[in-house]
């Protein structure tokens, strides 16, 4: 049987606190991020650093008609399009067999990263990328009032 790759089409994305695998081949996530936006709390960690949260986890499902064995790699790229804040190959390829689902995660942490903005979520599997946008922002301050 010759490989398919799959398109972007046949791949969901999602952002989260964490992810756990499970029995028969279920994944929980933790935390779910709904729309690939963060706002982070507190003051910067350290110099050259903008925030540092425990960690992030990434999850990826392929469907379709995709089929084969992909060689894998995950990437997350600062908003400056050049600073890479993580680079990941995969140990194993990713195996989608026809009419079932492959799904590749990994966590980041922590996960830090060297300005707000908008950072780029790239999964690679075999010659076809797949990149998604998140944007992560400094929350505002909470100013408690204190009742006289």
């Amino acid at each position: 049987m010759n490989a398919r790759l799959p398109t972007k089409r046949d791949l969901k994305f999602f952002l989260a606190e964490d992810i756990r695998p499970e029995a028969n081949g279920k994944v929980s996530l933790i935390g779910l991020i709904p729309g690939e936006r963060l706002a982070i709390h507190g003051p910067s960690p350290g110099p050259n650093i903008a925030f540092a949260i425990p960690g992030m986890s990434f999850l990826f499902v392929v469907t379709g008609t995709s089929v084969g064995q992909f060689p894998a790699r995950f990437r997350i790229t600062a908003p400056d399009k050049k600073t890479i804040v993580l680079d990941t190959p995969s140990d194993e390829p990713i195996r989608k067999l026809l009419g079932k689902p492959a799904v590749f995660g990994t966590t980041c942490r922590p996960f830090a990263g060297p300005s707000f903005g908008t950072y780029t979520v790239r999964l690679e599997l075999g010659k076809a990328g797949f990149s998604f946008p998140i944007t992560v922002e400094k929350a505002p301050d909470r100013k408690i009032k204190l009742k006289p």
